[in-house]
């Protein structure tokens, strides 16, 4: 299965030190801001985030994280880490270019969906590694609910 959460990413001092090693390169792997929110949501009401896992609806979680983040009093019941890191990626992207360099790739869940075998590809140049392999599709892993419906048809993220 694909984990495309590396809690380690939020950690600059866990990537400071990582980056001190000159051969390791880092890859990153991203998506749709709002299928992460909502992939984040999904896990901790399942009770495999942190707590609480007694969240409201996917909307009123949405719709109080955006109170919040614009400065608004704290909803409860409140999950810090779902407010602080469900769909965000540009601080953490950051770090990892400031501490990597031309050593950090990041990559978009899209694009491995939808071109195997050329992000195979282009990973395998960027790690230096020389394969015939390919690959002409993944599983789906960690399938939740709530894009579409918070979205609508159509609006969800595509190549």
């Amino acid at each position: 299965d694909l984990q495309e959460t590396a809690v380690i990413s939020y950690s600059m001092r866990s990537l400071k030190y990582l980056s001190q090693l000159p051969a390791l390169r880092a890859i990153a792997l991203v998506r749709d801001p709002a299928e992460h929110f909502v992939s984040l949501y999904n896990y901790i009401v399942a009770g495999k985030g942190p707590p609480p896992h007694n969240l409201p609806s996917l909307l009123d979680t949405v719709l109080m994280t955006a109170s919040y983040r614009s400065g608004g009093s704290a909803p409860l019941p409140f999950n810090q880490y779902l407010h602080n890191e469900g769909g965000k990626f540009a601080e953490s992207l950051s770090v990892m270019h400031r501490f990597f360099g031309d050593r950090v790739r990041v990559f978009h869940l899209d694009e491995l969906l939808a071109l195997p075998d050329v992000t195979i590809n282009e990973l395998w140049r960027f790690l230096g590694v020389i394969s015939n392999a390919s690959a002409k599709s993944f599983p789906l892993a960690n399938k939740g609910s709530g894009v579409l419906a918070l979205c609508g048809a159509g609006n969800v993220s595509a190549l």
